[in-house]
């Protein structure tokens, strides 16, 4: 009988600004997501990325956002969990 392996899936969250409303939506997007991945089954959570008060311009600033595609690319992820 052989095993299925499980889908590696991270989460993104962003936001733009340092508000304190801004913080709360960001740390509410990541405990969301960290939680919703942690309750599938044939999940496997391999972390949450995060960019703090960074523009959504472009991506040159965003290091959480950079590390995450560079991790994709490597096939250390299968699937993104983003708001």
């Amino acid at each position: 009988v052989g095993t299925m392996e499980k889908r590696r899936v991270a989460a993104y969250a962003r936001v733009s600004t340092d508000s304190e409303e801004q913080l709360t939506s960001y740390e509410a997007q990541v405990d969301y997501y960290t939680r919703y991945i942690q309750s599938k089954s044939d999940w496997k959570f391999v972390g949450a990325y995060t960019d703090a008060g960074i523009s959504a311009v472009n991506t040159i600033r965003r290091e959480g956002f950079n590390r995450m595609v560079a991790d994709a690319l490597d096939g250390k992820i299968d699937l993104i969990g983003t708001k």
